[in-house]
């Protein structure tokens, strides 16, 4: 009751405000990041930043929270994207409310179908352990012709966009505590940056330590691609060892390093280093430009990760040109937006979808023995 009271007061005060809680793995570890954002006003606000060795770390905000967001490996969720075609058998009658039903389920299933046997190979299960920790229709229209709900309407065909995300029964247990924080939301880290990608037929990598993964995006498909075992991980003992510190320590340098802030002499010897690694993962990646079915396929890095093949993912650039300002509180000093792409992605994500609540209701009442409680 004591919540409810002081989340009403909160939205009496601060109108439009949308408070987060990002909680992103690294590396095997958590980044956790207290926000808020003003979509009106175009302000985002880092509140608090903080790391944490497992989920039992992260800490409950004292103020109320709209949107609890988890961004895991490719280990341990999978998020996909893509435009289900539905041939209607009477197209020049009416879509009634039965059967909108009827195509809503079966859209489901075509969806589930195409990305749940890769999505368990991928994290190593089977298909009957998968459960759909977030799944929405984001799109729909008939024909050419876009609208927010198709009942009343003829045509030939329905196209449903759904982005659903895929993880392991064993994962649940841990996310079930923050029920009651907010609405949980669960993405694959890999397809954060997807609709930053300024077009189609383009691959989204993200390097971790010890793993990258490689997303596509391509026509009206987002999804997973392939992973490597490469990451920077590759280069830090060599770094460590030469220089006879720990790990840890080589990892802050090589940190520093691509924020360029390290000196000319630090900055020149890290680079043979790091141009020998960067060659590695090129050659890692020609293979996949060669045996793709695009034509000319474009890669881009995530903007965590500086100075490698192909073009950085900037989404601060493109919040910048559409006017958002990013304030920063005291507990927050430490969050570089040109590092944190991820969160920033996370934070102008269109989550609630008011103009297709009617087909969300559709669709989670007919998968609701998919999906965990919330």
């Amino acid at each position: 009751m004591l919540w409810k009271t002081w989340n009403f007061v909160q939205n009496f005060w601060n109108g439009s405000r949308e408070y987060f809680l990002l909680v992103e793995e690294w590396n095997g570890a958590y980044e956790v990041t207290r926000a808020y954002r003003n979509l009106k006003k175009k302000e985002i606000t880092i509140c608090e930043g903080y790391a944490v060795k497992d989920l039992d770390g992260v800490r409950r905000p004292a103020k109320k929270t709209d949107y609890i967001i988890f961004s895991l490996g490719s280990e341990r969720a999978t998020t996909a994207e893509n435009t289900v075609v539905l041939k209607r058998p009477k197209p020049n009658e009416a879509i009634t409310e039965s059967e909108m039903d009827q195509l809503v389920h079966k859209g489901f299933w075509d969806f589930l179908n195409r990305y749940r046997a890769m999505a368990a190979k991928k994290m190593k299960t089977s298909d009957s352990d998968l459960i759909m920790a977030y799944v929405q229709v984001r799109d729909v229209s008939i024909g050419t012709h876009k609208m927010y709900n198709p009942v009343g309407f003829e045509g030939k065909e329905l196209n449903l966009k759904i982005r659903g995300t895929f993880v392991p029964r064993e994962t649940l247990p841990s996310l079930e505590r923050f029920k009651d924080w907010g609405k949980i939301f669960v993405f694959e880290s890999a397809s954060v940056l997807g609709d930053f990608l300024p077009e189609s037929g383009s691959f989204s990598v993200q390097i971790g330590e010890t793993a990258t993964s490689v997303f596509k995006v391509h026509g009206n498909e987002k999804a997973f691609e392939v992973g490597y075992g490469w990451g920077t991980g590759t280069f830090t003992g060599g770094v460590a060892a030469e220089l006879g510190i720990d790990e840890a320590s080589a990892r802050a340098i090589i940190r520093l390093y691509f924020e360029n802030n390290v000196s000319v002499k630090v900055k020149k010897w890290l680079e043979g280093r790091v141009n020998e690694s960067v060659r590695e993962l090129a050659g890692l990646l020609e293979p996949l430009k060669k045996k793709t079915k695009i034509s000319r396929p474009k890669i881009y890095f995530s903007g965590r990760i500086k100075n490698f093949p192909g073009a950085a993912i900037r989404v601060d650039e493109e919040l910048e040109r559409k006017e958002y300002i990013i304030k920063k509180k005291n507990a927050a000093l430490g969050f570089e937006s040109l590092i944190e792409q991820n969160a920033l992605a996370l934070l102008v994500f269109e989550y609630d979808l008011p103009k297709f609540e009617y087909l969300n209701r559709l669709l989670k009442r007919r998968v609701k023995w998919l999906i965990p409680n919330f």
